[in-house]
Formats: structure tokens, sequence, C-alpha cells
């Protein structure tokens, strides 16, 4: 995945995606939460570095299923994820013309808000590195990317059980149950 060559860090992505569909004869998959646990960073590692260094849709999808099978294992790599998704966030904004690889972002980005909910400090790391973008989109008005911008910050408001002062209305103070 950390190869140079675009093409190559593309079929290893690919490669490295269409296995978590692998079934055994009984139809069961063979890569699980518990298999994959153990090798979460080692797959974490290099697929960071090429979506730091260019928007690779096959990366982004795989990212997107290795926090699927994953699950609440990719907790312990939200300081890393947060910080990335706010330089993926950078360039969706820069360039929002890269489609698939912006809905797979954001469905990575939901996803992960979404494990987080019951963790105040990963809620809060990935509000930090986030929400700057999410309001940027929507103050910038970009129109390829306002939907997903809305989408992610409700998760924010959803899964707070107060409502922080950025998302509030002046003067109104509002609990959110």
């Amino acid at each position: 995945m950390k190869h140079p060559n675009r093409i190559l860090s593309s079929y290893a992505c690919a490669t490295v995606e269409r296995m978590f569909f692998v079934k055994s004869a009984d139809g069961k998959l063979l890569i699980t939460r518990e298999l994959i646990s153990k090798y979460v960073v080692n797959i974490l590692e290099p697929l960071c570095y090429l979506l730091k260094t260019q928007q690779n849709n096959y990366g982004i999808k795989t990212l997107y299923r290795v926090i699927q099978i994953a699950g609440a294992d990719i907790l312990p790599y939200v300081p890393t994820l947060g910080q990335m998704y706010g330089l993926y966030l950078d360039a969706a904004v820069a360039n929002p013309t890269n489609q698939t690889f912006n809905y797979l972002l954001f469905e990575c980005i939901g996803l992960s808000v979404k494990l987080a909910k019951d963790s105040d400090m990963a809620l809060n790391t990935y509000e930090e590195h986030i929400a700057p973008s999410m309001l940027s989109i929507v103050s910038k008005n970009i129109p390829d990317l306002m939907s997903y911008a809305f989408q992610i910050l409700s998760l924010f408001v959803l899964y707070r059980k107060e409502l922080q002062q950025n998302y509030q209305v002046p003067g109104k103070h509002i609990i959110v149950r």
C-alpha cells in the first residue's frame, strides 16, 4: 500500500479490501473482528500513509472495511484517525470533485463517530479534528459536501449529553437526551 506507484498501491488496497469478503465453505466470513483486532495497526499505518499522499479510492474503501470489521477495536487509534480525517477533509474541501473518495471518506467518518459515541474522549478527539472542516464546508457553501457536513455535525449533536456551545443558538441552552 505504501508503494509510490499509484497503480500498485491501488491493487494492494483492492486486494486487501476483497479479502474481507472471502467466506468459508459454510458461508461465514473468514476475516472477523476477532481475527483482525490484532492486525488493525498493521493495516491502518500504510493506509493512512497512502491516503495522506493521495486521494486513492481503493485506499479509502479499504479503510472503510477495516473500520466496519474492527468495530470498537478501532477506538485506540482515534487520535491518529481524527488527525488523518482532518487532513483528508482539507483535501476534499480544496478539491471536492472526487465524489467517490468524498462519499467513502464521509462514510468512514460517520462510522468512526458512531463507534466513538460511548467514549467522551474519542468523541471529543473526532470533534476537535473534524468539526472545523464541517463548519468550513457549511460556511463556504460547498454544495457537493454540504449534506455530508450536516450529517456528521448532527452525529456530534446526537451523541452529546449536552449541546456544545458552537452548535447552540445564542441565548438558548438546550439539553439533549
